[in-house]
């Protein structure tokens, strides 16, 4: 009686192949700075006016921002885009300077993949 093995050779480490998984949102504490209180639908605006203001229609059209939650007492709140765009969005929200008139400035706190 002859057996036979089933059992296949470790891989060698050396020759394996590694996948590193992108995350697929990024979520941003944001602030604003410019003493006026503004509310969810103002915030919705004001974030479309800097990616258009940036990246025109076009780029309006690709990247998706999503308001998380929002405090209009403090001006804090969190948002979230695809990965691949965040750190475009970062920039948009960096280089506003005034919206409806007003002096603002938009502080990106902190960036995390997950919440």
């Amino acid at each position: 009686m002859e057996f036979t093995s089933h059992i296949t050779p470790a891989r060698n480490p050396a020759t394996a192949v590694r996948k590193t998984l992108s995350p697929q949102r990024c979520f941003m504490e944001i602030k604003l700075d410019g003493g006026s209180v503004v509310g969810d639908m103002e915030l919705r605006s004001l974030i479309f006016q800097a990616l258009k203001q940036m990246y025109g229609d076009n780029g309006l059209a690709v990247m998706e921002v999503d308001i998380l939650s929002w405090s209009a007492e403090t001006a804090t709140g969190i948002i979230s885009s695809e990965y691949h765009n965040s750190t475009a969005v970062r920039a948009a929200l960096a280089f506003l300077t005034s919206f409806d008139g007003r002096a603002i400035r938009v502080n990106v706190l902190r960036t995390s993949a997950d919440l």
